[in-house]
């Protein structure tokens, strides 16, 4: 696959290896989720997934994002947010690394698990692409939107051609952002197309926006 994008690796491995795959993926991410709620004697009721994410993060996640919980009015001691990481495409990643996280990401998005997106600016087309985005306007007050205005990403539905709001950069100097130090750059953030807990997805990127 050297030399593809990566919207076209993505399509390769679908095309190529199949919706069982896929499905075995799906399950191994539910499976590896159950057993670490188990572990950590907590539910996962949300996930977020963190594309080129070149940071060198924190001991304090699980804290960090426990307040956004604790905002939403649900008890971080009982619950907790899924983190999807280690998935790196295009320039920076070789070529195995690519491969495996490309498996990853497909899985991570099949299986459900995932809510929120972060990206950096050379994948996050890629994601506008495949459709992975939801459009913020649906989501996100307008008030919020209009505040940040110039840090929107557009692009077309692929199923409608309408122009939606797919993601809005963040800036790495954002509280929040600082403390998890997930990017070395502004990454975007988008809500995942389909996402099951919508509510809690716009709570989430609400809080890298403050």
């Amino acid at each position: 696959m050297k030399g593809l994008s990566p919207k076209k690796k993505i399509e390769y491995y679908i095309q190529y290896y199949g919706i069982i795959t896929l499905i075995v993926v799906g399950v191994l991410v539910a499976v590896i989720s159950f057993i670490v709620g188990r572990v950590t004697e907590k539910e996962n009721v949300a996930g977020i997934m963190l594309i080129n994410s070149y940071g060198e993060g924190s001991e304090n996640e699980e804290q960090y994002l426990g307040e956004i919980l604790e905002q939403y009015g649900i008890d971080s001691d009982e619950n907790t947010i899924e983190i999807g990481s280690g998935i790196y495409v295009g320039e920076k990643a070789d070529e195995m690394v690519e491969t495996a996280s490309v498996q990853k990401l497909v899985g991570l998005v099949s299986s459900g698990c995932i809510d929120v997106v972060f990206s950096d600016e050379e994948y996050f087309p890629t994601a506008e692409a495949d459709g992975m985005c939801a459009d913020l306007a649906e989501y996100l007050d307008e008030a919020l939107l209009r505040e940040h205005e110039d840090d929107l990403y557009y692009c077309k539905d692929p199923e409608t051609g309408n122009e939606i709001v797919a993601g809005i950069k963040v800036s790495k100097d954002n509280e929040l952002m600082k403390k998890l130090n997930w990017y070395t750059e502004d990454p975007i953030v988008a809500i995942l197309y389909g996402t099951d807990r919508p509510e809690l997805a716009v709570e989430i990127v609400n809080a890298f926006l403050e």
